[in-house]
């Protein structure tokens, strides 16, 4: 929200949110919103994703990131991992797998 530091995850705030759980080496898919007045930088604590379609985009070819920009008012982000790295922290995308 504009002027505001309070952001959510699945409607929840942190630390009151839910981890994605998953198995090592499982493909995980997630699809990102933001609903915010504002465009925000989401990444992955430790784990790099492929970047399949931004903001109404997709991309022949997914892009390897870190980070991406979700731009504000219902943007989105569909991206793609593989766990491969243990939880070892908070994420501002989403928990970490495990």
């Amino acid at each position: 929200m504009m002027g505001s530091d309070i952001w959510t995850i699945n409607s929840k705030r942190y630390p009151n949110t839910e981890p994605l759980t998953c198995r090592k080496d499982e493909p995980v898919r997630i699809v990102l919103r933001n609903m915010s007045m504002e465009a925000h930088p989401m990444h992955l604590h430790g784990q790099s994703f492929r970047l399949m379609s931004a903001n109404g985009v997709r991309y022949a070819e997914p892009l390897v990131k870190d980070v991406v920009d979700v731009e504000a008012h219902m943007g989105s982000a569909v991206i793609e991992l593989v766990a491969h790295n243990p939880a070892t922290g908070s994420s501002t995308a989403t928990s970490p797998c495990t």
